[in-house]
Order: structure tokens, then sequence, then C-alpha cells
């Protein structure tokens, strides 16, 4: 593969235990999710909070994606909580957090 064509594929954190394929799945329903209920988005150095509607998809959507992020990114703390929206916290190193591509 040339390096022109290596661009072109969803490009994954080293860590990250997800094949190409699957990762490429997930990034996609992070950014419909994104695209359809995130509000606010705050990047502090250690912390990347993330703010979306609180509704039952979303929630159950929110869920899914957190699960496998744990398994998958377990080198980042994801904590869901609900006040005023549903409120995702990624806490990690800023180079950890450098890692995400979550709109």
């Amino acid at each position: 593969m040339d390096d022109a064509s290596r661009t072109e594929l969803p490009l994954l954190p080293v860590a990250c235990t997800l094949g190409v394929t699957d990762g490429a799945a997930q990034l996609q329903r992070w950014r419909q999710l994104g695209e359809r209920s995130l509000t606010h988005r705050v990047r502090q150095d250690q912390e990347l909070l993330l703010v979306y509607r609180s509704d039952d998809a979303t929630r159950a959507e929110l869920e899914y994606l957190v699960e496998v992020e744990r398994t998958c990114c377990a080198f980042l703390d994801w904590q869901i909580e609900e006040d005023d929206g549903l409120r995702l916290h990624i806490r990690g190193s800023a180079a950890e957090l450098d890692t995400l591509d979550l709109r």
C-alpha cells in the first residue's frame, strides 16, 4: 500500500484494540451521534467534555459507544453523567486525549 492510499483510511490510535473495519464503524457512529445530538464540546488539558441532548435514543447510543471505548481505549477514563444533558467526561493525559477523533 502506498502512502497516498494509507491516508484515506481512518487513523486509529496505536493503543486502540479495534481493527480497521471495526474502528472505522465506531468512528462513524460517533460522528453520526455528534451530528444528531452534540450540543457542547470543551477540551481542557486532561479532560474532554462532550454534552449531548438527553433523550432515550441518544442515551442508548452513547452508552453503547462508551462501553466499546472502555474496552478498546482503556487508557482513558470514560464517565457519563446526566445533568442538563448527557455529559460525557473523558479523562487522560493531553497526549492520550489527542488520539481521539470524537465530535
